[in-house]
This record gives structure tokens, C-alpha cells and sequence, in this order.
């Protein structure tokens, strides 16, 4: 079944707002059409019915990679019994274009259809060339990734051993896919204390273009994009303006091209900087638990702002540290720097990898900064006094990144490329 990212509207449904902040009005017939979204009422688990069957959206990141964070095509149903009718599918999978990988494997790959086939990405190289950002890529847990498949990689063929000589196969007439944009999106953050807007398009069939931006004081640029079925890039903008955009591209042989206007707003009012005195440079890093980073965030917008999710990366040169099992913490910091309030935990097992692009690590959060305050956090890694230090070599350091923070009331974010939270230093036993 092919499905729709767009929502259909329903006449029945008001909105959903997952975490309980949810208000539905209950549908007044027992079906549902093939593609809808449904779901049971006072339970946050959305499906869609595909074949006479509810096929469930196991994480929010898939529901989002087909939706976006629009609820308001979910139908809800009154009884578990009407709920029932429909049978159980399989889980819906993350839409086609987007970048996954589980956390005991730092292989990234590529949803290339929606039966869940993936393509490898072997190397960071590839993975940059190709546009991709290592923030786009989605952590799926173990219990799931048997939901996808590996696409086969094309064998060589053996040499012929006649001695007749080959004739060239006849010319085989293709006719090549309609090319459409199946889909953009952009996203308003911070990058750097600057504003900045994430644009991702998805073709149908592997294309190149541009795109031009403009704002109404005439300030702007433009974007180019090589050969490719989906694109990503990040460009600088003009705060608290409204921004025209237009997209154009063309298959290789130039038979097709496509367009697309449209029109943003760009948004700085989150901003986030690294909190420089909370580790001294060269603090040793192989101790119990031990402050890898922090940072600040501050509201500037007319809202409360709920923080949501964290993106870190931690830059090495050596791999000492994938030995042990660790667990990577944030905490609020109290006014005296020392740790305050838990908002974020995840377990690293062992021998599992923590350096490095393909290997950043994606935390949920769970804190409110409140309109003009400002909030500080420290990263700790804990269980790293038993890394093996014997690989380590004088000058080598442990760098902290803040990658990106996403905040759920507006689906905004606030990215610092390349900007290093702390430096910590390997010491001997």
C-alpha cells in the first residue's frame, strides 16, 4: 500500500496532541477508509488501516517521517471493540529517504522503499557527498530493525568460459519515472546564534536543481543540488522575515523538470551557547562520573518552550572508551554549577562505540524554559573509570559536541555545528 504523508481531512476530528495533552471528538461510525489514521481513545498508540488491517506506528519519529507533527487526520474510535475489527498488521516503517541505524551497530542506512529495504551508506564520505545530515538519521531499537532488509548488493558475473564471442544484448527501451517532488519541508533554527533554516526535498526520480530564496528587503541566496532523490542543507537567513522560496529541477538527459514556490518565516528566538568554565581543559576523563560538556539554552520567544531531544557527538582519537557500558545523563545545573534535576538518561552497552559522525548519540528530554529565562546543563558520562588507557597516546583528547536540540511545542531547533562543549584529556594508570 503506498501512503499518503498528507493526513485526509476528517469531519469528526478536532486535534491530537500526544503526552496526554490530547482532545478528540469520537468518530459516530464503526469504519474507516483504507489509508486513515485511527486510534482507541485515552490511548496515545496511532494506526493505519491498510488492507482491513491497523498497522501500528511503533516509534513517534516514523509517524513524523510521514506526517510530520500534524495530528489532525487521527480518528478516534469510542470501544477497544471497534478498535478490534480491524486485526493487527505489521508496523508501519520509516518513509523511504529517510536515514536509520540501531545503537549497537554504527551502520547507517538508507530506507530506499516502503517495504523497508536499506541501503548501506559504507562511508562517511558517501554519506557527505550524498547531502546527508548526521543529524537526519534516526536511532531504530534492536526489536525493530528486523522489521527492514538488507538490499542485495549486484554480484559480478563469472567469465565466460566459451571461446565464441559475445553478442551485445539488444537495446532494452526504459521509460523513466515521472519526476515529481514528493515532498519539502523546512525547519527554522539557530545555528551559531544565527538564524538558519533546514530545507529537505524528496524527488521520485533521481534529479538536479537550485533553489533561490528572497525576502522582502531583497536579501537572500540560492542553493544547488546534484544528482539525487533526497536532499538536505542548511543555509543563513535574515531574522523574523518572510522568505519566498523556488525550487526547480531537471533529470540528467533533460527531458522532465519540475518546480516548487512556496514561502517560510525564519525564527531565532532559541538560542544555545556552550557554558566554557564548567570543565577545565585537560580534566581527566577516565573517572566514575565524569562532566563531558555543558551547555546554555535561553527562551527569547513569546512561549514557554518544552525541550525534547538532544544530538551529541563526541570526537576522539582513539576508541578507549567503547569497552565499557556507560550511561550519558543530562542534568539541569543549579545557579552554583553543581547537578540539579535529571532530564535525560540513556545506556550505552558495551563495546558499542560512542566517536565519531556515524556515532552520535540522541538522548530524549524532558524540561521547560520558560519565556526570557535561561537554562544550563551539563553533560556526564558515568562508568568510564575502567576504559582501557593503554591505546592512549600524550596529546590525545575527548571533545564534546552539542549537534542539535529540538523543542516539541513548535518543532524548532537550535543547531551548533562544529562547536566543542569541553575537552578532556586521557591519563594514564
Amino acid at each position: 500500500m503506498k501512503i499518503n504523508s498528507k493526513p485526509s481531512p476528517l469531519i469528526h476530528v478536532a486535534v491530537l496532541v500526544i503526552l496526554g495533552i490530547s482532545t478528540i471528538r469520537p468518530m459516530t461510525t464503526h469504519a474507516a477508509d483504507l489509508g486513515q489514521l485511527i486510534k482507541l481513545k485515552g490511548s496515545p498508540a496511532v494506526y493505519l488501516v491498510d488492507s482491513d488491517k491497523r498497522r501500528p506506528f511503533p516509534m513517534l519519529s516514523v509517524y513524523q517521517s510521514w506526517f510530520g507533527s500534524s495530528f489532525s487526520g487521527v480518528a478516534q474510535f469510542d470501544t477497544v471493540e471497534q478498535l478490534s475489527a480491524y486485526p493487527l498488521g505489521k508496523n508501519v516503517l520509516f518513509k523511504p529517504g529517510s536515514l536509520i541505524k540501531i545503537q549497537t551497530d554504527p551502520k547507517v542506512y538508507l530506507v530506499t522503499d516502503e517495504s523497508g529495504h536499506l541501503e548501506w551508506i559504507k562511508t562517511e564520505e558517501d554519506f557527505k557527498a550524498r547531502g546527508f545530515l548526521f543529524a537526519s538519521i534516526h536511532d531504530v531499537p534492536d526489536t525493530f530493525f528486523p522489521d527492514y532488509s538488507l538490499t542485495p548488493e549486484v554480484s559480478n558475473f563469472a567469465t565466460p568460459t566459451s571461446t565464441a564471442p559475445i553478442q551485445p544484448a539488444p537495446p532494452v527501451a526504459t521509460t523513466q519515472p515521472k519526476l515529481s517532488i514528493t515532498d519539502v519541508s523546512l525547519l527554522a533554527m539557530s545555528v551559531s546564534g544565527m538564524p538558519s533554516e533546514l530545507i529537505t526535498i524528496n524527488l521520485s526520480t533521481p534529479a538536479s536543481g537550485s533553489l533561490t530564496y528572497r525576502a522582502i528587503d531583497g536579501s537572500g541566496g540560492s542553493l544547488t543540488f546534484i544528482t539525487g532523490l533526497a536532499f538536505k542543507k542548511t543555509f543563513t537567513v535574515q531574522p523574523g522575515l518572510t522568505y519566498t522560496y523556488h525550487a526547480e529541477f531537471k533529470t540528467d538527459d533533460g527531458a522532465q523538470t519540475i518546480t516548487r514556490d512556496g514561502t517560510f518565516i525564519s525564527y531565532v528566538d532559541i538560542q544555545a551557547t556552550a557554558v566554557s568554565d564548567l570543565v577545565p581543559a585537560g580534566s581527566p576523563l577516565a573517572t566514575v562520573n565524569v562532566v563531558v560538556g555543558g551547555f546554555s539554552v535561553v527562551n527569547k520567544s513569546t512561549t514557554t518552550q518544552s525541550l525534547s531531544q538532544i544530538i551529541l557527538q563526541f570526537d576522539s582519537q582513539n576508541n578507549s572508551t567503547n569497552a565499557p557500558s556507560k550511561t550519558l545523563q543530562i542534568y539541569r545545573l543549579n545557579a552554583d554549577k553543581t547537578l540539579g534535576a535529571l532530564i535525560g538518561e540513556k545506556t550505552i552497552p558495551s563495546q558499542t562505540t560512542i566517536i565519531g559522525g556515524l556515532a552520535q548519540q540522541k538522548l530524549a528530554l524532558a524540561d521547560e524554559i520558560t519565556t526570557g529565562s535561561t537554562n544550563q546543563y551539563a553533560i556526564v558520562i558515568r562508568n568510564l573509570e575502567s576504559i582501557n588507557l593503554d591505546l592512549a597516546t600524550p596529546g590525545d583528547s575527548f571533545t564534546t559536541k552539542l549537534v542539535l536540540l529540538t523543542f516539541l511545542s513548535d518543532s524548532t531547533s537550535t543547531r551548533l555545528p562544529q562547536t566543542s562543549l569541553a575537552s578532556l584529556a586521557y591519563i594514564r594508570k
